[in-house]
């Protein structure tokens, strides 16, 4: 049900017009359009003590934000005119029923009352302060985001608290900055490692946002495990940076990501097996891909390329397809072609095959765009 809105001044109003009560400082008079089971459900009043933000608390504000004990003082106007949620909020608040979408129905759950004049508003229960502190800094601040580009925690946050009150300029920015950050193109994938890919990974799960779920797991697979301390050898426990990197996914992708390692380790174990055969190759003279000595076991001993892209098999087909098999190990033109073909088609084979592993949903909204 849809929260009474009893203001100061009103409240105020009633007192002086039934006289005190000994325990009027207890009691307030029930609204008449509200029943008791709403009363008792009432936001704990806004007029309680709370703490001004630091930076956002503006003289010349005309609406307060508050969430928990810290609030907000803004100008209604601004919200209105970057919000859709914020511009249907306040017009329900002065009496005008506006129609809303599914994602706006929360506005109903929200608290309000008056205080010395200005609305207040009570968020908490809604979203995050620190995100939506995030959004109100971009708001201010976005100039500096073309030469200091936002963190990913910081894009994140910012992304949330703009999907939560309908910033719709804010959230396409955010969205298609996280989607390129983590993007899901095999080309943009390099050697780079990304930080708080499970952060990403909890984000594009529970945000529907299933773009950057590709590129946010193959980065936690291709991070190199920390060795146990004595203190997790003499517990028999997982070791804490374990704990710590996979800390937020549920079981079922706790379970994907144990079984794609084992997949993704297959895949590059074959790749580095003999893949050429003597009777393929057309050259009359000798050539690199017919010996089993040298040439392709060769470069796979001498890069150790085992140990050193066994988390990351997709930059070691990259690292594959760009040695140079002609010049460098005496490869006949057409095999060297053929050898890089088969890489390449091996690179995209898996970065296609962690679609079904790791059960990443369409990006609907991408693949719209698309047609």
């Amino acid at each position: 049900m849809e929260n009474a809105i009893v203001t100061r001044s009103a409240s105020r109003k009633s007192a002086a017009s039934e006289g005190p009560s000994p325990d009027a400082s207890q009691k307030r008079k029930l609204d008449p359009a509200e029943s008791p089971d709403q009363s008792s459900k009432r936001v704990k009043s806004a007029s309680q003590a709370f703490a001004r933000h630091s930076r956002f608390w503006a003289l010349d504000g005309n609406v307060i934000l508050q969430f928990g004990s810290v609030a907000f003082k803004v100008h209604r106007s601004r919200l209105a005119t970057q919000s859709v949620w914020f511009e249907k909020l306040f017009e329900r608040r002065a009496g005008r029923e506006e129609p809303l979408e599914e994602d706006e129905e929360n506005i109903k759950d929200v608290g309000a009352e008056e205080v010395e004049g200005c609305d207040v508003f009570q968020l908490e229960a809604l979203g995050n302060m620190s995100d939506f502190e995030a959004l109100l800094t971009a708001m201010e601040d976005s100039i500096q985001f073309y030469y200091d580009p936002p963190r990913f925690l910081t894009a994140a946050a910012i992304f949330r608290a703009a999907t939560t009150f309908k910033f719709l300029n804010y959230l396409e920015f955010t969205r298609q900055y996280l989607l390129d950050l983590f993007s899901e193109d095999l080309e943009d994938l390099t050697t780079t490692v990304f930080a708080n890919p499970t952060d990403a990974i909890v984000l594009g799960r529970t945000w529907n946002l299933p773009g950057i779920l590709k590129r946010a797991f193959y980065e936690l697979l291709r991070a190199q495990p920390a060795a146990p301390s004595d203190a997790d050898a003499d517990e028999g426990a997982v070791p804490k940076d374990v704990v710590h990197r996979l800390r937020g996914l549920d079981l079922d992708d706790l379970i994907r990501l144990s079984d794609t390692q084992k997949f993704l380790t297959a895949a590059w174990l074959s790749v580095l097996s003999p893949a050429a055969e003597k009777d393929k190759c057309p050259a009359k003279t000798p050539c690199g891909a017919t010996r089993l000595t040298g040439g392709w076991s060769a470069i796979v001993g001498k890069d150790m390329l085992l140990q050193k892209f066994q988390y990351d098999p997709i930059c070691g087909l990259n690292f594959l397809i760009e040695v140079q098999w002609a010049t460098k190990h005496s490869f006949c033109d057409h095999c060297a072609a053929a050898r890089k073909i088969a890489l390449m088609k091996k690179r995209k084979e898996i970065w296609m095959d962690l679609d079904e592993w790791l059960d990443i949903p369409v990006d609907e909204e991408e693949e719209d765009k698309s047609d």
